[in-house]
C-alpha cells in the first residue's frame, strides 16, 4: 500500500505513537485503518492490549474479546449503583462485586498504557461504559478510562451495534441511541477525531465519488445511474465474480450448489485446534471441503504476499497428505502451492519487568480459503474484490448498501443482478449528525505540539512509580510467608530490610509525584517550570538510584549470592532474582529517561549492573550420590559438627538437617540426649505431656504454648509417642 503523501494519516500516526489522547481513528472502507493500526502496534514502547467485541474480530485483529479480557458477564450493563429488576442486567455495584480478578490480571490492568478497541462501531454505549468502569474500579483511578488512553477502530458507516427492542426499553431512561459516541464515558473522555479520507482500494475518482455519496446517504441521480449501467442479470450463470448477498443461507446454497456440480471427489480438510479456542470465533471452516476446480477466496494475507484477503483463485491439484493445495489464481491464472495458515488465539499477561506480554492460549490451523462462488455481505467485511456480482433484492440495514459495492475495486469489476434504487441507500441520521461534528484536521494538528508535550511529561511521573518493583517484592515476601520453613530469619532479614527502603521510597515517589504533576500543568505554557521540573527530575534520578542500590541491590546481590547454591530453594531463589533483575531495570530506566530526547540525569552514570561480581557465574555445581545425603549428614555429625555447621558445610537449609537428625533419630543411630540438652528434653516433655489430643504439628504447637521449631516438635512426639519410654 502507498501510504506517501496522506496527511491525515501521518496526524494519526503522531497521536497513536506521540501522545496520551483518546483517539477515534476512522475513515471510509479501503483507507488503510487496519494497516495504520499494525504499524502503530508494532512501534510503539507502550503496553498496548487489543480488543474487539466478537471472537473473529479479536482474532484478525491480533488481540482478545472485550468480555474475555475484562471478564466482564455476559449480560447488559446499566450505569447506575441500585440494583435493575429485572434478568440479564448488570449495574455498578454488582460489577464491582463480579470484578474478582487475580494478582497477575490486576497487574496487567495497572501496567495497561494504550487500549485499541477494534471494530469500534459494534460497539454498544452500555458496553463502552462497563469498559470504563471496569478500568476505573481496577485501576483506583477516577479519571476516564483509568488514564489508559483508548484507541477505537472502525467506521460507524459500516457494523452498527445491535440491540433489541426489550434491552432498548432499559437503556432508553440512559443513553440516547446504543451507539458508543452516546455512552456516558465518551462525554468525558475528550476524544480525538481522525478520519482517513485518503482511499487505497479504487482508483477510479468518478466510482470513489459515488461511493462517498453511498456512505454519506445522498446518491445522487446520476451516482444511481451510473452504478446501474452495471445491471446485467444475465450474466448471472456465466460470471467468474463472487456473489454478495444478504443472508447466509442463500450464500451456502450457491455454494454448495456449485460445488456438487463439479464432477471430481470431494476432498476434506480438517483443522487442528489446540488450546482454547473457542468453536465461535474459528476464522475458517474446521471441516472445509474441497474439490478440484472449486472456485476459493483468501480469508487472511500471506506473509510472503502470494496472495490477500479477498483474492480470488480454483483449486487445482493438492499433495497425497492433503497438507498442501495447488492453486490457480483468477486474475493472472499462474500456479502456486500453499500451505495451511496457523491463526493464535491471544492471551494478555505481564512479564518480569513489568511489560504487557502475549502469550498464546491456543491455536486453529486450516487453509486460509473459503469457497467463493458467493459470501454474505456481513463476511465481506475488509475484503477487496476485483469481480463482484451483487443481488441487493433483500432488504438492506444501515450502511450495508455501501459496505457491498465498496467491496469491489473498480466500476467495471460489478455486475448486479437487480437495479438499485434510492430507498436501499439507508443511513442512520444519527450517524450523519455525529460526523458533521468533527473539528477539521488543521485544528487537530494545532492541538499536536501541546499534546506531545503532555505525554512527554506524563511518561516523567511514570518512571518514578515503583509499582513493578513492590509487586515482585510482595510475590517474593508471600511465598516466604507460606512456604512452610522451619527457619526464615535469614530470609525474612533479608525481605524486611529491602521492604523497609522500597516503601519508604514509595512514599517518597508519592509526593514527588505530586510535585511533578503540578510543575507539569504549569510547565505546559511556562519554559521556566519546565527548566526547574527538570532540574528537581534530575536531582531526583541520582538519590532514586542511589537509594536503589544501597539500600536493595547490594543487599538482594549477597544474599542471592549465598543461598544459589543451596537446595530446595529454586522457587524463592527465582523471585529474588526477578526482583533484582527488575530493581536494575528500573535504575536504568530513570538514567535513560528524557524529553524530546535530551537526557535528563546530567551527572555521570554511578551504578553499573557490570560493576557488581557476576553470581551466575559462581554457581556452585553439586553431584550428588543419590541416597548418600542421610549417610554424609551423619559422618559430619559423628565428627562433632552441629546442625547449622553441617547446612553451612552441605549448602543445606538447617531445616534439612534436621530432618536427616530425624530419620537417625528413628532409627536408633542417635540418641535423642545428642540433639537436645537435657534441660531442653525435660521443658519440652513437660508442655508435650499437658496436651492429650491435636490436629497437626500447627495446632500442638498452639497448644504447648512455648517457642519450638517443628524439628523439635517430630523429635518429642516419636520421643513420647512412637517410642516405648514412660514419661
Amino acid at each position: 500500500m502507498n501510504v506517501e503523501q496522506n496527511t491525515e494519516r501521518d496526524l494519526a500516526k503522531q497521536y497513536l505513537l506521540n501522545t496520551k489522547e483518546h483517539v477515534f481513528l476512522t475513515g471510509r472502507a479501503g483507507s488503510g485503518k487496519t494497516t495504520l493500526l499494525q504499524e502503530v502496534i508494532k512501534a510503539t514502547d507502550k503496553n498496548t492490549v487489543v480488543v474487539a467485541p466478537t471472537g473473529v474480530a479479536a482474532i484478525n485483529a491480533g488481540g482478545v474479546t472485550i468480555h474475555s479480557f475484562f471478564q466482564l458477564p455476559p449480560s447488559n450493563f446499566l450505569p447506575v449503583d441500585r440494583s435493575f429488576m429485572g434478568e440479564g442486567y448488570t449495574t455498578r455495584s454488582l460489577l464491582k462485586e463480579h470484578l474478582k480478578v487475580n494478582e497477575d490480571k490486576r497487574r496487567l490492568i495497572q501496567e495497561l498504557e494504550m487500549l485499541v478497541i477494534d471494530e469500534i462501531s459494534m460497539v454498544r454505549a452500555d458496553l463502552l461504559d462497563a469498559i470504563d468502569f471496569t478500568l476505573r474500579y481496577l485501576r483506583g483511578s477516577t479519571q476516564p478510562f483509568g488514564e489508559v488512553q483508548v484507541v477505537m477502530v472502525g467506521d460507524l458507516y459500516q457494523l452498527p451495534p445491535v440491540v433489541n427492542e426489550a434491552e432498548w426499553s432499559a437503556f432508553k431512561d440512559y443513553y440516547k441511541t446504543p451507539y458508543f459516541f452516546d455512552s456516558l464515558v465518551w462525554k468525558q473522555a475528550k476524544m480525538i477525531p481522525l478520519e482517513l479520507k485518503k482511499v487505497y482500494r479504487q482508483k477510479d475518482q468518478a466510482f470513489l465519488d459515488v461511493l462517498n455519496n453511498i456512505r454519506d446517504g445522498q446518491p445522487r441521480p446520476e451516482d444511481l445511474a451510473l452504478l446501474n449501467t452495471r445491471h446485467n442479470p444475465a450474466e448471472e450463470a456465466s460470471s467468474a465474480a463472487i456473489l454478495l448477498t444478504t443472508h447466509n443461507r442463500k450464500a451456502d446454497r450457491v455454494n454448495q450448489k456449485e460445488l456438487e456440480a463439479i464432477k471430481n471427489p470431494k476432498l476434506v480438510f480438517e483443522a487442528k485446534v489446540s488450546g482454547k479456542f473457542n468453536e465461535g470465533a474459528y476464522p475458517a471452516a474446521e471441516k472445509l471441503i474441497l474439490k478440484k476446480g472449486a472456485k476459493i477466496m483468501f480469508i487472511r494475507n500471506d506473509r510472503e504476499q502470494r496472495y490477500y484477503n479477498g483474492k480470488l483463485a480454483e483449486v487445482v491439484s493438492y499433495d497425497s497428505d492433503l497438507q498442501k493445495l495447488k492453486v490457480k489464481f483468477q486474475d493472472d491464472n499462474t500456479t502456486c502451492w500453499i500451505e495451511k495458515a496457523l491463526w493464535e488465539k491471544i492471551k494478555y499477561g505481564t512479564g518480569d519487568s513489568g511489560t504487557i506480554t502475549q502469550e498464546v492460549a491456543g491455536s486453529f490451523t486450516q487453509f486460509p480459503v473459503r469457497l467463493a462462488w458467493a459470501v454474505t455481505v456481513h463476511k465481506s467485511q475488509g475484503l477487496t474484490l476485483e469481480a463482484v456480482r451483487l443481488d441487493l433484492e433483500s432488504s438492506f440495514a444501515a450502511g450495508q448498501t455501501y459496505v457491498a459495492l465498496s467491496r469491489c475495486t473498480t466500476l467495471e469489476g460489478l455486475i448486479m443482478t437487480s437495479k438499485i434504487e434510492a430507498q436501499q441507500v439507508i443511513i442512520d441520521q444519527r450517524i450523519r449528525r455525529f460526523y458533521g461534528g468533527f473539528p477539521a484536521a488543521d485544528i487537530i494538528a494545532e492541538r499536536l505540539p501541546m499534546a506531545k508535550k503532555a505525554f512527554a511529561l506524563y511518561r516523567i511521573q511514570r518512571r518514578f512509580k515503583l509499582f513493578s518493583l513492590l509487586i515482585n517484592l510482595q510475590k517474593w515476601k508471600k511465598y516466604v510467608d507460606k512456604s512452610g520453613f522451619s527457619e526464615k530469619k535469614e530470609y525474612t532479614d533479608v525481605i524486611d530490610e529491602i521492604h523497609g527502603v522500597l516503601f519508604k521510597l514509595k512514599d517518597t515517589s508519592i509526593d514527588f509525584q505530586k510535585h511533578l504533576q503540578n510543575w507539569s500543568a504549569q510547565s505546559m505554557t511556562d519554559d521556566k517550570m519546565l527548566d526547574h521540573l527538570l532540574d528537581r527530575s534530575d536531582k531526583a534520578i541520582v538519590y532514586f538510584t542511589n537509594t536503589l542500590f544501597e539500600g536493595t541491590v547490594k543487599p538482594l546481590h549477597q544474599h542471592i549470592s549465598d543461598i544459589q547454591h543451596k537446595a530446595k530453594v529454586k522457587k524463592y531463589l527465582g523471585l529474588a532474582v526477578k526482583l533484582y533483575d527488575e530493581i536494575w531495570r528500573k535504575i536504568e530506566q530513570l538514567y535513560s529517561l528524557s524529553l524530546y530526547d535530551q537526557k535528563i540525569c546530567t551527572a555521570e552514570k554511578q551504578h553499573k549492573k557490570t560493576d557488581l561480581p557476576d553470581w551466575k557465574s559462581a554457581r556452585i555445581q553439586t553431584t550428588k550420590k543419590k541416597g548418600a545425603t542421610y549417610d554424609i549428614t551423619l559422618e559430619f555429625f559423628r565428627e562433632g559438627l552441629s546442625i547449622p555447621a553441617i547446612a553451612e558445610k552441605r549448602g543445606l537449609s538447617a531445616g534439612t538437617i534436621e530432618g536427616h537428625m530425624s530419620k537417625w533419630l528413628k532409627a536408633g543411630k542417635i540418641k535423642i540426649t545428642e540433639l537436645l540438652s537435657e534441660g531442653r528434653l525435660e521443658e519440652l516433655v513437660a508442655a508435650k505431656k499437658q496436651v492429650t489430643a491435636y490436629d497437626g504439628f500447627g495446632d500442638l504447637m498452639g497448644k504447648m504454648n512455648m517457642d519450638c521449631s517443628y524439628s523439635e516438635l517430630r523429635w518429642i512426639v516419636w520421643y513420647t509417642e512412637e517410642s516405648e519410654i514412660e514419661v
